[in-house]
């Protein structure tokens, strides 16, 4: 398995405490398998809570949304960019990277999202 923090270059530490970025994981399931602190401050949920979660049962908001297609795209190999996206439940824009994490047969095993708020 590919740490995610090998992924991106950076430690699990510096993941966790970047002062920008907004990083999360899914795994093919879209349970979350990462969560920063960024995350947590910016979606008023702990890291603990998020964890294990499908990100449709977190956010039932985004079945259907042009987010979740993006996602499915990103699970099928494809590194997804995203510039000055509104947030749905916020006045604020983000820019947002999706990136897929292949396994050593080449399939997805998780893709990571980076965003940056605007």
């Amino acid at each position: 398995m590919v740490a995610l923090s090998a992924v991106l270059h950076l430690s699990e530490d510096e993941m966790l405490h970047h002062p920008k970025w907004i990083i999360s994981a899914l795994d093919p399931n879209h349970r979350i398998i990462f969560w920063n602190r960024n995350c947590e401050y910016l979606f008023k949920i702990k890291r603990e809570h998020a964890i294990g979660k499908k990100l449709e049962d977190l956010f039932p908001y985004v079945k259907g949304d042009e987010r979740l297609n993006n996602l499915k795209r990103a699970f099928k190999g494809q590194r997804i960019q995203i510039l000055k996206a509104k947030y749905i439940k916020r006045d604020a824009y983000y820019n947002q990277e999706l990136i897929p994490v292949k396994d050593n047969t080449g399939s997805v095993m998780a893709v990571i999202s980076v965003a940056e708020n605007l």
